[in-house]
Order: structure tokens, then sequence, then C-alpha cells
């Protein structure tokens, strides 16, 4: 065998094309490196920010995000038939990339300058095996792509005229790169006794290690020379120029676009472990200064957001995890990060002076009020985004425009936020009735305890909806038994805000939350648990924004350590012990917390657990949150709504019991088995009221 097979191969290649494809590189590369340029403009990255926030936050999280879902496809995986595909175009585009810059580097920079070769041996055996299999991968996830674009057809894609020109051009490189391999090994002539080639091509053994160059040189060796000679000088050409072509395209390309944007939006998105909390908006700072309250120009979103809104990949995996879409509201948030891509490109072109159109507004705009109330802002969306778009904190800083700026809540919503002005609660009841739920229970406040372990955040919900009282009084009856000491604020609680904030109603959010701060401040506890994801969200991870540090716990997680510790003894089975579990998505994607709920419906005696298809991360929302609790969802007259889907996939798992462990779950998901008439059939039960069942 050879110890260097690419000097014994007859390659024939004019030195004017040699210099054509030389001149040709640069100005390919300049025209990328332009357009790159021309799209990152608007970005406007703000140096000092950045540099901030590059060594505390960036850097670390940024590595390990880029490896895990841009090196690893984590989260394009996610997604058999879709994540195999773009794996293998991923991976393919990749080592052939490798491959041929080395192949260059080697042959026409060290050989030619240095007259040295790392390409040799059995180096040079091992890349060619490896740059072959991942030619395969490539043409296979490459004819994959074509047959989901022009056979399967989902509804989530974007179909934009020119995106299967951009396949089938990869596609022509990548086999036209194939045949001038299998020439290339086919033009080998080896060296005869008198040292001059033989004239005869014949196929050298080493050329297996290029098994699929090694089939097709078996058929192209039969050709007369003259033919390989001009057949492998054309396609080398055409190959070349199309790839230059395809390669000075990318950052012009909205299909193509997002393999430069994407792996740095990946490196510079925020973590979503712990979640991220919305940027707080310094109100009376904003209106000294006439500064906008909310986002109302391009400008105003962070530079992170407005670099994200070039990453969009138009899969449409956020909208066939949304639940306004599903419910076919005017909410798609594909097209919405699409909308602001657009009009991001259209702004850089408009001169200076240009009228500008507006970007949201009561009147309209490029992105609508309805599509943005139409949110239930579940993160699903976020989750699911291949590239870490943020598409829920650009709605709500849009929404805070609308609520701040323009009063342009819908009105439902503003009847629920007057009520909350009024009397504490979106209810509109009474302050002084907040406990009147405990009536009888022997709950102390903390007013009376002073200092206790922990302290009972019962919410609005469990104080006011007569369903969540149940829940509330579960909840006690499990700290009594467990001889927990505890309290609760009682009349000196307010809404914690929660959806307030993700309404966009900032100011109503920081009032309350500066009420329930102080109030807190003037007692001694421990922890604070609360039963609604929502309240535990905001008092988590919003709170400390304003000076509100508190250990603070899901019932679901508390109760699961009682058990875990031993201080509840679940020995009783339930009535129908066929159970499943719907996710919250405020204690789930928000809080990555998925196993307590699970853990103590595991403990109680004889229970028949069915997980639903969509669950844990996947988890479909029930429509509740973002404010719509408070709002019917702005869709078509009988559409069906999101509550009404879940209950579907809950009953398609044959359980008779849904668990729940939140407040808006199960007002919405009673409500969906309501509206079915399926009360006979299934029934709704917090995770508390489940525990307390099995005392």
């Amino acid at each position: 065998m050879p110890t260097d097979p690419i000097r014994q191969t007859f390659i024939n290649i004019p030195q004017w094309a040699e210099l054509t494809l030389y001149l040709s590189s640069l100005v390919s590369i300049a025209i990328l490196v332009l357009g790159f340029v021309r799209r990152a403009k608007p970005w406007a990255i703000d140096r000092k920010q950045f540099t901030k926030q590059f060594v505390i936050d960036i850097l670390p999280n940024g590595v390990e995000k880029v490896l895990a879902n841009v090196f690893g496809q984590r989260r394009l995986l996610r997604q058999s038939y879709g994540g195999t595909m773009h794996f293998g175009l991923f991976w393919g585009f990749v080592l052939l990339f490798i491959g041929t810059a080395l192949a260059t580097v080697d042959w026409d920079v060290t050989k030619k300058i240095f007259d040295i070769q790392f390409l040799t041996g059995a180096f040079y055996l091992g890349y060619e095996l490896v740059l072959d299999i991942a030619g395969v991968a490539f043409i296979i996830a490459l004819g994959m792509a074509l047959y989901r674009r022009h056979v399967q057809k989902p509804s989530q894609l974007t179909y934009l005229r020119d995106f299967p020109i951009t396949l089938w051009a990869l596609l022509g490189i990548s086999v036209t790169g194939y045949v001038i391999e299998g020439l290339r090994i086919a033009g080998v002539r080896p060296l005869t006794h008198e040292g001059v080639r033989a004239a005869a091509a014949f196929v050298p053994p080493w050329g297996i290690w290029s098994p699929v160059g090694y089939a097709l040189a078996q058929v192209l060796a039969a050709l007369p020379v003259d033919v390989r000679e001009g057949l492998h000088f054309v396609l080398w050409f055409a190959h070349a120029t199309v790839a230059l072509v395809w390669i000075a395209s990318m950052s012009w390309n909205e299909n193509a676009e997002h393999i430069l944007t994407a792996p740095l939006n990946t490196f510079f998105a925020p973590k979503l472990t712990p979640p991220p909390t919305l940027v707080p908006i310094n109100i009376e700072e904003a209106m000294e200064k006439g500064l906008a309250l909310g986002v109302s120009k391009l400008e105003e979103f962070r530079w992170q957001q407005r670099m994200a809104f070039d990453t969009c990949t138009m899969c449409g995996r956020c909208e066939a995890a949304c639940p306004a879409f599903l419910q076919q509201t005017p909410l798609s948030p594909k097209r919405v990060i699409l909308k602001l891509r657009d009009h991001q490109h259209a702004m850089a072109r408009l001169a200076p002076d240009a009228e500008r159109p507006a970007l949201t507004g009561a009147e309209g705009g490029v992105v609508t009020a309805d599509e943005l109330f139409s949110c239930t802002t579940c993160m699903a969306c976020v989750r699911e985004c291949p590239v870490f778009i943020p598409i829920v904190d650009t709605i709500v800083d849009m929404r805070r425009f609308l609520a701040l700026s323009e009063g342009a809540i819908p009105p439902a919503g503003q009847g629920a936020l007057r009520n909350v002005e009024r009397a504490g609660n979106p209810w509109g009841q009474s302050q002084s009735d907040r406990a009147k739920w405990a009536d009888g229970l022997g709950v102390k406040t903390l007013a009376e305890a002073q200092a206790v372990d922990v302290l009972y955040w019962v919410g609005c919900a469990g104080s006011y909806d007569a369903r969540n009282q149940k829940i509330a009084r579960a909840v006690v009856k499990i700290l009594q038994t467990a001889n927990v000491s505890f309290a609760i604020l009682g009349k000196e609680e307010k809404c914690v805000g929660d959806w307030q904030r993700r309404m966009g109603e900032e100011y109503q959010f920081q009032t309350l939350a500066a009420e329930n701060i102080g109030t807190m401040g003037g007692y001694k506890f421990k922890t604070i648990i609360a039963h609604c994801p929502h309240c535990f969200n905001t008092l988590k991870n919003d709170y400390p924004q304003f000076g509100g540090n508190y250990e603070v716990m899901h019932h679901s997680q508390f109760i699961a350590r009682l058990i875990g510790d031993g201080r509840l003894k679940l020995s009783k089975p339930l009535a129908d012990p066929a159970v499943t579990f719907h996710d919250s998505c405020y204690l789930g994607r928000y809080n990555n917390e998925f196993d307590a709920p699970r853990r103590i419906i595991g403990a109680i005696p004889g229970v028949q657990y069915k997980e639903m298809e969509r669950s844990r991360s996947t988890g479909l929302c029930c429509g509740g949150g973002g404010g719509q609790m408070w709002m019917e969802p702005l869709a078509p007259k009988g559409a069906k709504k999101a509550n009404a889907h879940r209950l579907d996939e809950a009953q398609a798992t044959g359980a008779k019991t849904i668990g729940t462990a939140c407040s808006f779950c199960t007002i919405m998901m009673e409500d969906a088995v309501a509206t079915k008439g399926a009360q006979e059939q299934v029934r709704v039960r917090d995770i508390a009221e489940l525990t307390v069942e099995a005392l």
C-alpha cells in the first residue's frame, strides 16, 4: 500500500482554473462577511452591558449550551424524524467543511509553500473514510429533508419558494463530490519500471478507504482517459462554483442564515435553569426621562433579542407546542418572530428620516394587540425552540407598552386589574374575608403567631375560589398531621402579582410586590410554601429583584419531603386508582419541577399511574396563564379550547383521576370536564387532595 496515495492521483487542473478558484474563494468569503455585517448591524450590541454580562453569565453558560445544543443537537433530537434529519445535516456539513478545509491547506498551502503534506499514509486513509461516511449521512439527511418538504409537508414548516433550491444545491454539491472522488481514484496511474506513468488506469487497493468513491471508480475506470479527465475538470469546476456561490449566499439567504446566527444566539441566550426573570422597568426613572414603558420600537429591545430575531429557523416547533395557536387565536409565536425579523430587515434599509410603521399599538402595528394578548406565557415555545429565541419575554415586553402606555389590555383583563387595585384580589371580594376559608381549622395568622417555621402563602384562588378553598384546607390538614409549625398572613396577604406582570401591567405588579415584601419583613419564618405555582414562581424568582429573598417551596415539593422524611404515612388506596398527572407550566417548564408530584402519587398504595403522551417539559398548557384566566381566548366562535384538548389527552390514558398541582389548572381542567359533561368519567384532584385521601 502506498504511503502517499494522493500523490499518485492524476489530477489535471489548469493553473488558470486554480487561480480563478482562489480569487473566487476570496470574493465568496468577502460577500459572506459583508452580508453578515449588514445582518448584524441592527443588533447594536451594548458594549458596556456586553462586557459586564460576558464573564459573569454568558461565557460559562454559553459554552455548555453550545456543546449540548449546537454540537449535541439536544433540543432538535426531541423529535425523532426532524432531529435525526438535522443531526445528519449538521454533522455531515461540519465534517465535510473541515475535510475540504484540510485538503485545501494541505495541497495549496503547506505543499506549495513548504513542500510539506500531512494528508499522507494512515492518517490520509482515515480522513478519507470519515469524509465518505459523513457525505453519505449528509445525502441521506438531505433526502429526508426533501421528502419532508415535498411529500410529508407538515403544516408547522414555513415554505419559502427558494428553500428547495438550497437543498437541491447542497445535494448536487454532495453527489458531484463523490463522482469527482471516483474519477480521482480511477485516474491513478502507477509508475512503471522505467519510471514513467502507465497509460492505463486502474483502481488502487487503498481506494477502498473511500468506499463510495471506490465503488464509482470501478465504473468510471472503464471510460477513456480523455473522457475521464474532461469530466473531472467540468465537475470539479461546477462543484467549486456552486459551493462558493452557496457559501457567499449564506448571510443573504433566509433559509441558510441560521447556520451563522444560531450558534451565536445559543451562546448568548440566557440560561433557562434557574428560569430567567423579566427585566424590571424603573417606572419612576422612565417617566422622569420620558422613556418608553415597554417596547414600542425595535431599538428598545435588548440586543440579544434583536440578534435572536435573525436566528429563527422557521421550523415551527414553537407553533406546534403553543396552546394559543392550538385553540385558533391570532397568535403564532413563529409568525411573531418572523414579523419582527422582517421588520428589522426593512428598517435597516430605510433612510434615518423615513417614516416607520408602528411596532405594535392599540390601533394596530407589525404585531397586533390580539396576537400579544393571546399568549398564555406557558414557555412551551421557548423550551421547544432549538435556537433559544426568548419568545415569551419579547411578547411581554410589547404587552408592557400596550398596558402601561396605551391602556390597551382587553376589557375582561382590565376588570380583574381594577378588582386587585380596589380589593387586593382579582375576584373583587373583601380583603377582610381573605381568611374565611380557614374558619374552624385552627389556623393562626402570622400576626398571632409572630414566628413560625412555615408561612403558607394561600394566594387569591385558595382564599376566594370555592374549588381551591378545598385545596387550601387539604394543605392545612397535611401540615397539621405532620406537626408543621405554620401560619398564614390572612387579610394581610395580597395578590402576588404574577399574572399582572405577565399581562404587561408592571406597575401594579411592582406595587403589590413592595406591599407584600414589606408585610413579610415584619415577621419571622424560615420557608414559604405555596400551592399555586404562579405564586411560587413569583415569590421565588421575581421578588428577589425587589429585595424579597426567601426560601420558597411548592406544596408538592414540601409534601414529597414530608413523605420522604416519614412524617406522613400514605396507607389508603384511592377511590379511582388509575391516575394521570397534568404538569403545571409554572412549576414544570419555569422551575423544572416534574418529579415531586409524581413521587407523591407513586407513594399512594395501589396507584396505577398513566403518563400522558405530552408530559413533563412537553406538557400542554391548560390555557390559564399570562392573564388568560380572566379573559376568553381571542379565538373563532366554537374553537376548541386548550383545556378541552388537554382533557382529551388525559382521558386517552384511561385514567379516571387527573392530578393537578396548580390553582389555575384545577379550575381550567374542571371547566373542561363540566363543558364536556364528563363528571361521571373523570375527576380532577390537586396533589394535596390526593395526599389527604390516602392518609
